[in-house]
């Protein structure tokens, strides 16, 4: 999860590769459009990578992403 901008991939059919889907802007519009993705897409399960430093301990960055997380990312459930 970059300061700036997001990537989002997608599998495909079988589940066994991931696709370039694209890169939203992380601004005050990203919740709108992520939420357009898993309307489009019927997405079943999201996966956030983790960045962990060397020492394999969550660093600055994963702290970031956590927070984000929990700020940012809300699914509504049917």
């Amino acid at each position: 999860i970059g300061e700036k901008r997001i990537g989002i991939a997608l599998t495909d059919s079988d589940k066994e590769l991931s696709i370039p889907h694209s890169i939203i802007k992380n601004d005050r519009y990203f919740q709108k459009k992520f939420n357009q993705i898993l309307d489009d897409e019927a997405i079943e399960k999201i996966i956030i990578g983790m960045p962990y430093t060397l020492k394999k301990e969550i660093g600055e960055q994963g702290k970031k992403v956590i927070d984000f997380v929990k700020d940012k990312i809300t699914i509504k459930t049917i």
